[in-house]
């Protein structure tokens, strides 16, 4: 299971698209499901996947809305500040003319 976890890995990664720790985890507990499920119908013994060891994933800190980030959203849309509201860049598409 190790083994499948570092190739998912290394294969995203060859593709330029990392997986994150949570996405990684999120794969582990679907994979836990399925083998819990067999292990209830008698199709195999054990459940492999608890013994995966895998990184930890970090919840991303909350953002203080402070006057001058209200502000700064209200006057530039966030760009003074890296971008949008979580401070990544914009992703909005630009409004069409009629």
């Amino acid at each position: 299971m190790q083994a499948m976890f570092a190739a998912i890995t290394c294969r995203q990664e060859a593709r330029g698209a990392p997986l994150s720790a949570a996405t990684l985890n999120r794969i582990w507990a679907m994979l836990r499901t399925a083998l819990n499920a067999a292990i209830r119908h008698g199709l195999i013994g054990d459940d492999p996947a608890s013994r995966v060891e895998l990184p930890v994933a970090r919840r991303p800190r909350a953002v203080v809305w402070t006057a001058a980030r209200v502000g700064a959203l209200a006057v530039d849309g966030g760009a003074a500040s890296g971008g949008g509201v979580d401070g990544r860049a914009d992703r909005r598409v630009p409004a069409r003319d009629p």
